[in-house]
Formats: structure tokens, C-alpha cells, sequence
């Protein structure tokens, strides 16, 4: 049977521009599973995941072979989330040609092949000329690929289509801090604090009743360490979460615990992170929260502490509802930090052995997928290949870790995409700085090897340059990852030993 095409007919009108904003095509063969759809971007905006995937899952209840909401439906199951992209391919060619290129798009990207999805960006633009939309994709495209002049001038041209596009102005703002997509952020020349407070406010006047707006806010003054301003915004946020009941609590209660760590507040930072697991009813979320707890402890040089709360987090993902293929990615995911928190403390045989178990569970749920490609296959032994000569030099076993490293460019020097080498980069530094030769290990410590990008790789890379009489270049550095407040397990690792190479 086929289906009805209905088009979202809601135009924008820009102050600055007479363009009116042409909304792309969407093919379903129901107005009610369109009108799910649409709501369901609008939770997505503000980082309400579950009632985001639940419109998308009734919309899909609906019309099974609505092919955009097959393509950006999420789900607690990955075998559903597979189940669902599985469809969007399939359909591609039943709706119009813009959701055929975004589906392709889509299939660009995983692949690995970032001209070709830029190229289809663009295609999309050429039939669409006065839609936003396809101005984000190609921004989103030039990012991943690093072309930030480019994807500047894309988001920009999506506000002035549309001057209430949350998420171009989104995208330029992700150009200024650090959030959660490292390759997003432009290199120093193209960011200022100014610009980020700028789009910051874009995106409140935008969405005022929209946390992640506030959220975002609050994490420029955290940059620059004005906490307490900081947590004007983060309170905001949450009132607005218990206000609304909006499932973005559990995130914006973490951003705020990261405001008190970074401030010295360990106490009140972990009553965050541990309030911010306790409300999340998606146990995605509450292993993700789950996390921090223990990241706290890497911040603060207690490892073993750390230890613990990955091991406590272990035995609750069994009781937090996951299908099979989740709770394997789950727990392949907490048994690599204790690997890793574990190789850090010198404990050979426990962290070997927890990263082995770590391997086994991702081999264990990519053998669940049945459309697994050669490609996703050859992903994620390029990983094993990665994680195992991280161990080897950890431990001083270099031609161990060299060979390994062998492996991971035979695979990864294929690819096109601009950060494809960044992790065998950043580990041949360490080898041949472990090894005695920091000389050689800067040819390997790039330009993409930044605080910003790779803290822990960073420290490595101080250690080089310090090592080769560049001081200033390597206390820069230290100094940086000091003051560098966004958490994350690697920044973790290595920011007490930065604070002691500043003080040194």
C-alpha cells in the first residue's frame, strides 16, 4: 500500500532575512505517527531521551516503515535500535529523494566515508535551498571532518533561514567549549568566551523553558572556574526539571555534581551524581551516571576507591532492565575502566583479565547483530587491537604493544575521516616516550593530540616536551589539564599528575 506523503507546512520567518524556512519532506501514512515524530525531536532538543524514544516508538507502532523516525529512533535495546535503522534502509527508496539522502547519509557516516556524507549534505541543499535543516547536517558533516570555518558558515546560514533553529545555534556553540563531542570543538582561533556566552543566550531566548539551554549556559562559567555563577544557571535547570518532570534531571543533577568537584566540593558533587542515578528510570542513564562516581574518585588519586564504585556499578547492571546486547555493551563498557584504573595501579594480571572479559562481552554482542557489516567487525578489532598495546606499554612490554599497533593502522589508515589515526597516534607517542626517545614520540603527539581532544594523551605529550628542554610548551599544558574543569575518565587519570608537574 502506499503511502500517504504529508509535509510539515509550519514556515519561519527570519527578522534579518526574507527566506522562509521550507521545511524537508516526511513520508508516513499517518498524520497522528507524524505528530508523534515531530514531538519527539522536541524532547530530543532538551535532552529528554525516554520521552523522546517513546513518541518515536509510538510513532512507529503506528507506521512501522516511517522511514525518518526509523532512522533517528532510539531505544534502550540495541538490537532495536538495529532493528529500526535495518528499516530505514530498506525504505529509503519508498519516500522522497530528501529522505532517501539522509538515509544515506547515515550509511556514509558509518561507514567511515565523511566526503561522500558532506557530498550528500550538499546534494540535500541544491534540491533544498531555503530549508534549515539540511544547512545543520552539512554543519554536523564539516565538523566530524573538522572544516570548522565551513560548518560555521552552514550553522550560521541555518539561523538566518531559521533564527530559531535550536539546533544550529547549538552547533555553533559547540565550536566554543568542550562538550560531549570532542571533534566538534574549533581550534582557538575561531572560539572565544564571547561567542559561547553569545549562542548560549541565542539558545535560552530560543527555548527559555528548555534546561539543557541553562545547562549549557552554566558550563561556560565552569570553564572559567566562576562556580558559583555557574550554579545559578545549574539551579535554573533544575527547576525547570521539577517544574516540568522532565527526564533531563538526571543530567543536569550530573552537570551540576561536576560544578561542586571541579570547586572542591567532593561531598556535595557526589550526593549529585549519586540523586542523579537514583531518579534516572532508564538503566542507560543510570549506568551512565553510575560512572561519574568513580570518575570523581580518579580526580581525587584514590584508585582504589574508584575501583570499587566500577565494581559495585558491575553488579547492578543485571537489575536495571537491559536486553542482551545492552547489558553485554554495559558491562564491556565498566570492565574497561577497571582495566584501565587497574593497569594505572599496577595490578598486571586483574586489569589484564578484566579487559579480556571486556573483549569477550563486545564479541559476545556482535555476534547478536545479525546485519553486523565486515566493517563493524573490523571496527572493533582494530579496538581490541588498540586497548591491548595500551596494556603492553602500561606494563613495558613494547614489541608487544608495536605489534599490536601494526594491526590498528592496517585497518584504521583506511579510513578517510580526519581523526581515524588519533588513538594509534596518541599511543605510538607513549611507546616511544616510555621507551626513552621523546623525540621521536612528538612526531607522533600532533597537533590533534589536545587537552581539549585527548587529556590523558595531552599529559603524555608534556611529559615529551618536557623532556626535549620545551618547557614552557609542556607547563602550558599541565597548567591546562589543571584547570581543564569537564570530567571525563581520562582527564581523571592524569590531573593530579599535571597539578604536581605545574607545582614542580
Amino acid at each position: 500500500m502506499l503511502k500517504k506523503l504529508l509535509i510539515i507546512t509550519t514556515l519561519f520567518f527570519s527578522a534579518c532575512s526574507s527566506i522562509e524556512d521550507v521545511p524537508l519532506p516526511i513520508t508516513t501514512s499517518s498524520e497522528k505517527a507524524l505528530e508523534l515524530y515531530n514531538e519527539a525531536l522536541e524532547f530530543r532538543k532538551k535532552w529528554e531521551a525516554r520521552e523522546a524514544q517513546q513518541k518515536m516508538a509510538a510513532a512507529l507502532r503506528i507506521d512501522p516503515n516511517f522511514i525518518l523516525a526509523n532512522l533517528y529512533a532510539g531505544a534502550e535495546e540495541a538490537s532495536l535500535v538495529r532493528q529500526y535503522r535495518s528499516r530505514a534502509v530498506q525504505n529509503k527508496s519508498n519516500g522522497t529523494e530528501a529522505e532517501e539522502i539522509q538515509v544515506d547519509i547515515w550509511i556514509a557516516n558509518r561507514e567511515g566515508r565523511q566526503n561522500d556524507a558532506m557530498g550528500l549534505a550538499k546534494k540535500l541543499i541544491e534540491k533544498y535551498p531555503n530549508s534549515s535543516e539540511p544547512y545543520v547536517i552539512l554543519g554536523d558533516m564539516q565538523s566530524q571532518a573538522q572544516q570548522f570555518e565551513k560548518a560555521i558558515e552552514s550553522y550560521t546560514k541555518a539561523t538566518e533561514i531559521n533564527p530559531k533553529s535550536l539546533d544550529a545555534w547549538f552547533g555553533l556553540f559547540s565550536h566554543q567549549i568542550p562538550i560531549n563531542y570532542y571533534y566538534k570543538l574549533a581550534p582557538q582561533n575561531l572560539r572565544s568566551i564571547e561567542k559561547a556566552i553569545y549562542y548560549a543566550d541565542k539558545m535560552i531566548e530560543v527555548a527559555p523553558n528548555n534546561p539543557r539551554s541553562y545547562n549549557l549556559r552554566a558550563n561556560i562559567d565552569r570553564k572559567e572556574s566562576n562556580f558559583e555563577e555557574a550554579k545559578k544557571y545549574y539551579q535554573k535547570a533544575l527547576d525547570i526539571c521539577n517544574e516540568t518532570g522532565s527526564s533531563a534531571k538526571p543530567t543536569t543533577l550530573l552537570v551540576g555534581g561536576h560544578n561542586h568537584m571541579f570547586s572542591g566540593d567532593n561531598k556535595t558533587a557526589m550526593e549529585f551524581y549519586k540523586e542523579a542515578q537514583d531518579v534516572a528510570e532508564a538503566g542507560e542513564t543510570k549506568r551512565n551516571m553510575g560512572y561519574y562516581k568513580g570518575i570523581l574518585h580518579l580526580y581525587n588519586n584514590d584508585f582504589y576507591s574508584a575501583l570499587e564504585e566500577f565494581t559495585a556499578l558491575e553488579e547492578q547492571l543485571d537489575d536495571w532492565g537491559f536486553d542482551k546486547s545492552g547489558l553485554l555493551a554495559s558491562k564491556s563498557e565498566v570492565q574497561f575502566r577497571k582495566f584501565f584504573t587497574l593497569a594505572h595501579l599496577q595490578e598486571k594480571e586483574k586489569s589484564w583479565n578484566e579487559l579480556k572479559k571486556s573483549q569477550e562481552n563486545n564479541n559476545k554482542r556482535i555476534k547478536l547483530n545479525e546485519t553486523a557489516t565486515d566493517q563493524d567487525y573490523n571496527n572493533l578489532k582494530q579496538r581490541q587491537m588498540a586497548d591491548e598495546a595500551w596494556f603492553h606499554i602500561l606494563f613495558a612490554e613494547y614489541n608487544k604493544a608495536e605489534k599490536k599497533l601494526s594491526m590498528v593502522y592496517e585497518i584504521q589508515s583506511k579510513k578517510e575521516n580526519v581523526g581515524a589515526l588519533d588513538r594509534y597516534n596518541g599511543l605510538y607517542g607513549m611507546l616511544y616516550l616510555m621507551k626513552g626517545d621523546p623525540k621521536s614520540s612528538l612526531k607522533y603527539f600532533n597537533e590533534r593530540i589536545t587537552v581539549q581532544n585527548f587529556s590523558y594523551f595531552a599529559y603524555f605529550k608534556g611529559l615529551a616536551l618536557k623532556a626535549t628542554g620545551k618547557g614552557d610548551d609542556a607547563n602550558s599544558i599541565f597548567t591546562e589539564i589543571a584547570n581543564y574543569n569537564f570530567s571525563g575518565w581520562g582527564a581523571g587519570l592524569v590531573r593530579t599528575l599535571a597539578e604536581k608537574q605545574v607545582e614542580s
